[in-house]
């Protein structure tokens, strides 16, 4: 990131610590100019990238038709019965043992992908029982998938990396679901099943016994979540004696009964660490969604990922595949060092720098090697744009030198190397406040930013200490509509559409009735009719999405993405120092009752860190339903404001996030009336009491812990959590200010 020149010095952006870097360009400026071959090299790149684009379409649902087929009807296979190795093709995808220790999923994409090339299914002789089991099960089902969509092969001569890296690409999506989704589909169907939304409505009934009721079947539903986030070998739930909890049981009893055996503490731990143990149970979740009258008429939280984009996706480009671009090229990837020196006088290294030469312009930035960063082995293109990989230029130790530098050091500063090193590991790489040391929160003291991070308002940033001429705090915010107004999203809208009127008249219509198809339906007929229309449509839809123009667009917001980062971190510098320490409200997996990691501003978290802020993390629990000055609970605001609209009436709108406070001690400080605060800043004020909290316990000796208002430890009375920690906040001076402290309100 460029320094601006407006005097505002910005934090010296950190070294990327990582062993790999990307740098993205545009890939006609990045070919070399030879003008006799520029154009053939980029027309032959495009053309691999169109190619690939329809084989990986076709691939990756012909793989989900197999899957949907051996789950809902297995297959004996004779590869299996002849090796004995595995007991069903289950085992086969699941095991992560042999060629090139990939799984045999990996293997399966590749099968259909090389199936989907060339138009036969592969039948090698010196392969392992995991391929030759996938070479067999694609060979039963490609009869089935064809008679669905009758493809062509094509005759591009795509290099066979190229379809490697794409089968990697696929086997990589479906470990993300079930890593990122499997635990969050598990609570959705609890939260469904038990109407959790009609007992949060029904929490602050005027009647005391549909509120407790609804208070005990909330608690129920909280510990029948911890129960299943730590499902092991105890099947027994922990309460069922509640009839919501009685039918969320009966559904999820059989499904749980499909789980494999876990010596873990923690399911949720283990779906992380070992997501390919748990295909053959997300599936069953699959199937449960469409086969289930209550979810297969909604959106499932889960998908099973097969192409849908028809804009192409980037293909992976290394020395062997630049070496099928011309003739001249003589790198032959299979060929030994011995062959190569004795065909060409040159080694093998030497041959390959000669290919990348021939094909690309390595004088331009893009590829220029530094001191730090050298050239890696593979770019990634979508025939318009290009993002080149580096690595980090450190020359490779010997065995002897790695073993002498691993043990130079003495036994015990080894060991407390090794415990610090754990300790790092334990806090991540944005550690919250209850894990700093004391030094650390004293030097976060003046210099600390609370921001609460968010979908609308993606950051509203709250100082310490300031000059503002309310409660003492400089309020940024950073919305959504700011950002797209920056990126210029309207323009490329507009741009979009008007594209899209030009277009043939009947595929609107077409467009409207594919994305109606339930396409996340884990079943034979939703697969069916999904790649039925696709083949009626694939050739006209793809000749408009294909267009380099769609490409370019996604260039250009890549462009504009990295301009207005580095826009928002020189207003940050601007507003609360260079030196200034961020500190942002998020959600752990260890604190909102085993749930997965929801972390919201981890990426605007990482885009700080890079350029060179300190930052921290602290609980958001309680910190938008709690008032900053009071101690109080809030509720929502029922008033709503005029404004008029492009429409040129006027319209009555409740202002985004707005809540109210009609405590006795608000409306003593405010003149007699509530006090309305924003919710974002409000949450943003507590993470500062929270802040200085932690410094005054410090101060007086006394044992680290958040404010008892604040604190998940539950309070038989508020009363006591209001006298613990009222001082804290009148120390802070916000108890005294008046009303109206967060700016004008949001509008709908």
């Amino acid at each position: 990131m460029s320094q601006p020149s407006s005097g505002i010095i910005l934090p010296a952006p950190l070294q990327n610590e990582g062993t790999s870097t990307t740098h993205k360009g545009t890939l006609r400026v990045a070919i070399n100019p030879n003008p006799h071959r520029k154009s053939k090299i980029l027309s032959r790149i495009r053309t691999w990238v169109l190619v690939a684009h329809k084989v990986q379409y076709i691939a990756s649902w012909l793989a989900l038709f197999i899957l949907e087929s051996e789950h809902r009807r297995p297959t004996k296979l004779k590869t299996l019965e002849r090796a004995g190795a595995f007991t069903d093709f289950t085992d086969v995808l699941t095991d992560t043992s042999g060629t090139r220790g990939g799984s045999g999923l990996n293997l399966l994409y590749e099968e259909c992908i090389n199936y989907v090339n060339s138009g036969n299914v592969r039948k090698t002789i010196r392969s392992g029982t995991k391929r030759l089991a996938c070479e067999e099960m694609v060979g039963i089902h490609a009869a089935a998938f064809h008679a669905l969509w009758p493809f062509a092969p094509n005759d591009a001569n795509i290099p066979s990396s190229v379809l490697v890296h794409l089968a990697a690409q696929w086997t990589s999506s479906v470990l993300n679901q079930i890593q990122e989704h499997l635990m969050k589909a598990l609570a959705h169907i609890v939260n469904k099943v038990a109407d959790i939304k009609k007992a949060q409505a029904h929490l602050h009934d005027a009647n005391p016994g549909v509120a407790a009721a609804s208070k005990n079947r909330l608690a129920a539903i909280r510990q029948y979540k911890a129960w299943l986030f730590e499902h092991t070998n105890n099947p027994a739930p922990p309460d069922v004696t509640d009839a919501s909890i009685a039918r969320v049981h009966g559904k999820m009893g059989p499904l749980l009964e499909r789980l494999p055996c876990n010596d873990r503490t923690r399911l949720d731990q283990d779906v992380s660490r070992n997501p390919l143990r748990y295909l053959d149970f997300f599936l069953s979740v699959l199937r449960f969604f469409a086969d289930d009258s209550v979810f297969s008429e909604n959106r499932a939280p889960l998908a099973f990922p097969a192409a849908h984009r028809l804009v192409p996706k980037n293909i992976q480009l290394d020395a062997h595949a630049l070496s099928q671009l011309s003739n001249s090229i003589t790198y032959v990837a299979q060929q030994t060092e011995t062959a190569a020196a004795a065909k060409h006088g040159k080694s093998k290294e030497q041959l390959k720098k000669e290919a990348w030469a021939f094909v690309f312009d390595l004088s331009k930035p893009l590829f220029g090697s530094t001191t730090r960063w050298i050239l890696n082995a593979s770019v990634r293109t979508d025939g318009v744009a290009i993002s080149v990989h580096k690595r980090k230029n450190t020359k490779k130790l010997s065995k002897s030198q790695a073993k002498a530098r691993r043990y130079k050091s003495a036994r015990g500063s080894s060991a407390q190397k090794r415990a610090n090193a754990k300790v790092l590991r334990a806090r991540g790489p944005f550690p919250e406040l209850e894990t700093l040391n004391d030094e650390e929160i004293f030097g976060a003291i003046g210099r600390a930013v609370f921001i609460d991070p968010g979908k609308r308002n993606l950051l509203t940033a709250v100082g310490e200490h300031s000059k503002s001429k309310k409660n003492g705090a400089v309020v940024l915010r950073y919305s959504a509509p700011q950002r797209a107004a920056m990126l210029g999203t309207a323009m490329f809208t507009r741009r979009l559409t008007k594209r899209e009127c030009q277009m043939d008249p009947q595929l609107p219509d077409v467009i409207a009735s594919l994305s109606r198809l339930n396409r996340r339906a884990f079943s034979a007929s939703a697969i069916a009719s999904w790649v039925h229309s696709m083949y009626i449509h694939f050739d006209r839809l793809a000749k408009v999405y294909t267009d380099p123009f769609y490409r370019q667009v996604l260039l250009r917001k890549y462009s504009m993405q990295q301009v207005e980062t580095a826009r928002l971190v020189k207003e940050f510098a601007r507003e609360f120092g260079p030196d200034a320490v961020l500190i942002f409200g998020t959600w752990t997996q260890t604190v909102i009752r085993k749930q997965p990691s929801t972390l919201r501003g981890s990426t605007l978290q990482e885009t700080f860190s890079k350029a060179g802020f300190t930052v921290y993390s602290v609980d958001e629990y309680l910190t938008s339903s709690r008032c900053p000055f009071c101690l109080g609970k809030v509720i929502k605001a029922p008033n709503t404001v005029q404004v008029r609209r492009k429409d040129e009436f006027d319209h009555q709108v409740r202002p985004h996030g707005l809540l109210v406070c009609d405590s006795t001690t608000c409306k003593e400080a405010c003149g007699g009336s509530a006090r309305f605060m924003n919710r974002d800043v409000m949450a943003a004020m507590n993470f500062r009491i929270v802040f200085q909290k932690h410094v005054n316990d410090i101060e007086s000796g006394t044992q680290r812990r958040r404010p008892a208002h604040l604190s998940r430890r539950r309070h038989d009375n508020l009363s006591q959590a209001h006298n613990e920690d009222h001082s804290d906040s009148e120390g802070n001076g916000d108890s005294d200010e008046e009303d109206g402290e967060e700016d004008e309100d949001e509008e709908e």
